[in-house]
This record gives structure tokens, C-alpha cells and sequence, in this order.
């Protein structure tokens, strides 16, 4: 039926933000490991490196930003 197909759909799309909340986090800590005094600032902060690194974990990197002259 046409509800079983939309409730995969949307699980599966919960387990890609679950996998990819996941991996931000694990390259958060891959990075906070690098400095010995993080601050309680640093330790809260999700950088776009963090998500970047995570989503080239999961295998989809993201889109390069253009470059402008």
C-alpha cells in the first residue's frame, strides 16, 4: 500500500540524518582531540568541517563551494 511505501521512506530518511548526526559527532571529537584544553564553547560547537568530514564518511561528499575571483 501506498502508507507502507511513505512510512520506509521516511524511516529511511531518519536513519540517514541518525547516521549522519552520528558521524558529526565522532568528527567532533576527532578534532577536539587535536587540542588538550578545549573550552566549554569548543566542546558545544558543530563546525561545518564536522558535518563536511561526516558526510564524506557516509560516502557523500559535499558539493565543492564555487570559487570566486
Amino acid at each position: 500500500s501506498s502508507d507502507v511505501c511513505s512510512s520506509d521512506l521516511k524511516s529511511g530518511n531518519a536513519r540517514d540524518v541518525r547516521n549522519l548526526f552520528d558521524k558529526t559527532l565522532e568528527a567532533q571529537a576527532t578534532r577536539l582531540a587535536k587540542n588538550p584544553n578545549p573550552s566549554v564553547e569548543e566542546l558545544r560547537q558543530i563546525k561545518s568541517e564536522d558535518v563536511r568530514m561526516a558526510m564524506t564518511a557516509l560516502g557523500n561528499p559535499p558539493p565543492r563551494r564555487p570559487k570566486y575571483s
